[in-house]
């Protein structure tokens, strides 16, 4: 299930990439399936928060997807991570 939209980017293959904003339950779930894998963790959590062409992304999308795709997707998706909190917090 998809909530509101955080980013929407033209990947450097020209693909069309929706990122979805990010809360808990995907943390989890992500977490959950990668069982302590941080690598494997980042992997289920793209494929929570993107659509690719309007489509859901699945495991074996992104494992097709170009080094470039995947590298700019995560890089949009870190700046959801951002502490950059207003000054006084």
């Amino acid at each position: 299930m998809h909530n509101e939209i955080f980013a929407e980017v033209d990947l450097p293959t020209g693909i069309k990439a929706t990122i979805f904003e990010g809360y808990g339950r995907h943390f989890f779930k992500a977490l959950q399936l990668a069982k302590g894998d941080s690598s494997l963790m980042i992997k289920y959590l793209m494929m929570q928060l993107i659509q690719i062409d309007g489509k859901d992304l699945s495991e074996k999308d992104i494992d097709n997807m170009h080094l470039r795709d995947i590298s700019y997707a995560f890089e949009v998706m870190s700046t959801m991570l951002s502490n950059d909190f207003p000054k006084g917090i």
